[in-house]
């Protein structure tokens, strides 16, 4: 089931937070949930999310969101390095027509390895809510797109220029 938690957006949106949700199964990860925050200025301002048990209608409906980032240049932050790698294979197991090029990708988890000096705590590092702790977020009653966007908000101004 798709749901738009806001509706439709005339102001140019600047950023989309996405969280991915996967059920591992043996060796493979497979799609079952996701949730797209587009940002506008200095808050999310619209909501499209999708749960379904058919991952191909989760990968379907989320082909039309990525396209949209990539038509408006929009770039995608995801929290964990797997995320976006374990979707294209997603992608290919379903044989589902989509070109991801020209669309940028931001990874926190790997941005907060590499200039925060935050050591590796196990194979996937520290999931969104332990960055969120670390960070002093408040995640009550928050989803897990506006805590990627509170993480992404608080660590850009610390950044080196180039690195986003």
């Amino acid at each position: 089931m798709i749901h738009d938690a806001y509706g439709p957006n005339d102001e140019k949106e600047t950023l989309c937070c996405l969280a991915v949700g996967f059920k591992q199964q043996n060796e493979t990860y497979e799609l079952v949930s996701w949730e797209a925050g587009f940002c506008y200025s200095d808050k999310i301002t619209r909501k499209i999310s999708c749960i379904s048990s058919i991952e191909r209608y989760c990968l379907k409906a989320l082909t039309q969101e990525l396209l949209y980032c990539k038509a408006q240049e929009i770039p995608v932050v995801t929290y964990r390095t797997m995320d976006i790698p374990a979707l294209r294979l997603r992608f290919l197991y379903h044989r589902i027509p989509i070109s991801l090029r020209g669309i940028r990708y931001i990874c926190l988890q790997q941005i907060f390895q590499d200039h925060f000096l935050l050591q590796r705590r196990n194979h996937n590092y520290a999931s969104v809510a332990e960055m969120a702790e670390t960070m002093n977020i408040n995640t009550t009653d928050a989803t897990l797109t506006e805590i990627i966007y509170e993480l992404y908000t608080r660590a850009l101004p610390l950044l080196p220029t180039g690195v986003i």
